[in-house]
This record gives C-alpha cells, sequence and structure tokens, in this order.
C-alpha cells in the first residue's frame, strides 16, 4: 500500500474513525460506489447493514451508486441501521459467513487469568460496555456465570 501511495493511486486520510462521515459530507472523502452488506429486505423492503453500521451508514447516504450484497446470514440488527431497497442501485444475492476477526492472544493463561481477575470485579446484574480483543473475550468467558443481561448471556451462548 506504501508504493501504492506514493504512485498516487490511493490517499491515506489520518482521521479518527468518528470523523468519517463529516468527511463523506464535506465531501472530503468523494464516494462514487458504496459497496455495502445488507440482510433480505423485512415485508416493507427495508434492509438492514447488521454488523456493519459504523462508517456504513453515512457511505450510503453520500455515494453516488449503492451497491449491496443481499446476505441471509446478515443478521438484522434494530436503531439507524436501514436501508429501503428503493435506495439500491444494485441488489447482489450472494450467501458468505459474516466476515469476523479472532484476536490472536499471545500468552493465553496470563489473558485468562486477568479476565478472571477482572470478571470478579463484576456484581451480578450489573451492565457492561466492552471492547475488542483477547482481554476483554477473556472478561466476558470469565462472566459466564454471572447474571448480567440477557443479550451478553446469549452472545456467550453463541460463543
Amino acid at each position: 500500500m506504501r508504493q501504492a501511495a506514493f504512485d498516487g493511486k490511493i490517499d491515506y486520510i489520518p482521521a479518527y474513525l468518528s470523523e468519517i462521515p463529516k468527511l463523506f459530507k464535506n465531501n472530503h472523502i468523494g464516494l462514487d460506489v458504496a459497496l455495502v452488506q445488507v440482510s433480505p429486505p423485512c415485508r416493507y423492503g427495508f434492509c438492514s447493514l447488521g454488523v456493519s453500521v459504523d462508517v456504513t451508514f453515512p457511505a450510503i447516504k453520500y455515494a453516488k451508486l449503492i451497491i449491496a450484497q443481499v446476505n441471509p446470514r446478515m443478521p438484522r440488527t434494530m436503531g439507524d441501521s436501514f436501508i429501503h431497497v428503493n435506495q439500491i442501485d444494485h441488489l447482489v444475492p450472494y450467501e458468505e459467513p459474516i466476515v469476523s476477526v479472532y484476536p490472536i492472544m499471545h500468552d493465553k493463561e496470563i489473558t485468562r487469568r486477568i479476565g478472571f481477575y477482572v470478571s470478579q470485579l463484576v456484581e451480578d446484574g450489573a451492565t457492561l460496555q466492552i471492547g475488542f480483543g483477547s482481554l476483554p473475550n477473556a472478561i466476558l468467558a470469565s462472566l459466564k456465570e454471572k447474571r448480567i443481561l440477557d443479550c451478553i448471556r446469549k452472545w456467550l451462548q453463541m460463543k
């Protein structure tokens, strides 16, 4: 990628993820095409962006052309995550597993022990916000016996 940047084939824009929608809106990052993955439409014609609502929603708002892969494996998520089929220029039905990134644990035993100790600080019924990576995964794995929110319990059961 470094060579492509030197050759002028790509641009590198240092920005926080939260700044990307404003860069789209102000046309600092012009979008000709948004390639997105969506759930199948509901009976009213709305598709969900599923697990990819971060900058995807602003991308579809400002792109000149929207091409959507309709993947039956994409979960329907609630909130500001829907696009109507009439807003999509091309629908491409294609089923495949949802891309997941599994963190690499360098020292699994230390990570597991830290997760266990942190989980002992969490009271039953607590509400948690937790990030990504091997340590949050270890904490969540150690919380299986806690009475935490049902959504977290269901997520743990899916793992």
